[in-house]
């Protein structure tokens, strides 16, 4: 699925606009030698490690515990949750927290970037 979005700016407020989504058929490629394979690297970043952001660390902690424990989501009739979004201005430590709440909830952090 190839995602293509415009951003523009309203007052203060940044506006991301979904302009075209397409899938595409990849062609079958010959399976990777081990040695052509990326290699994959976890996360070493904690919430200890991560100064500030308080509030926000308390909330995504709320959200691991609820991950790990299904029966609660069960329990109001609602669907697990199939990804977030922790968007806010450059700086702010967004990264950080995609990266500690990756490695305490055992996902594997994924991203996107406008093209």
């Amino acid at each position: 699925m190839e995602l293509t979005w415009k951003e523009y700016q309203r007052g203060r407020d940044l506006i991301f606009s979904l302009a075209k989504a397409e899938t595409r058929v990849l062609p079958r490629g010959k399976g990777l030698l081990r040695s052509e394979r990326p290699a994959v690297e976890f996360s070493e970043i904690g919430f200890a490690d991560i100064a500030g952001n308080r509030q926000t660390k308390t909330i995504l902690k709320q959200i691991i515990n609820t991950l790990k424990k299904p029966e609660l989501v069960k329990k109001f009739s609602i669907s697990m949750p199939k990804g977030m979004l922790i968007y806010g201005p450059s700086g702010v430590g967004k990264t950080l927290l995609g990266k500690a709440f990756a490695r305490k909830g055992f996902a594997v952090p994924t991203s996107l970037s406008p093209a």
